[in-house]
């Protein structure tokens, strides 16, 4: 995990991309709930974040540790000083929140008419956009295994 958190931080957004990286580690959040975590949810002071979950998980409180206080702070200050003032705490360069379809993973979801180097299925065949989210259940079908079964 330090190793994908010092590449995050080498990223043209390093210090923004690094904190998305070890909040949604260290508190098992979906991508989603990160995009959708607000500065009303964070209390700097008490150390505290709640964390709404999605999908309809139950919503709860969690304790952050020193380097992600420190990390948020800073990400407060970049933002006021770029003159940024949103609601927000993960924000693209537009002060826009992130979203996680495009900001979270570029690069995973081409056109469709763009073909020529999207992975292949198990089958040979290329994968549609269903086939990589749910990629198990498409190689398992290819191999002739039933869903459950251990092939």
């Amino acid at each position: 995990m330090d190793k994908l958190l010092a590449a995050l931080k080498r990223n043209r957004h390093g210090h923004r991309d690094w904190l998305v990286g070890l909040i949604i580690y260290r508190h098992g959040l979906r991508v989603s709930d990160a995009c959708d975590l607000r500065w009303d949810d964070i209390d700097l002071p008490k150390r505290t974040i709640i964390v709404r979950r999605l999908k309809g998980s139950t919503d709860s409180v969690h304790y952050l540790e020193r380097d992600e206080v420190n990390g948020l702070k800073l990400l407060r200050r970049q933002q006021q000083a770029n003159g940024i003032k949103g609601a927000y705490v993960f924000i693209n360069e537009r002060g826009l929140r992130l979203t996680a379809w495009r900001q979270a993973w570029p690069g995973q979801w081409r056109p469709r008419g763009d073909i020529k180097n999207a992975p292949l299925t198990a089958s040979g065949g290329r994968a549609t956009v269903d086939e990589k989210r749910h990629g198990r259940p498409a190689l398992d079908g290819a191999r002739g295994a039933t869903p459950g079964s251990s092939a």
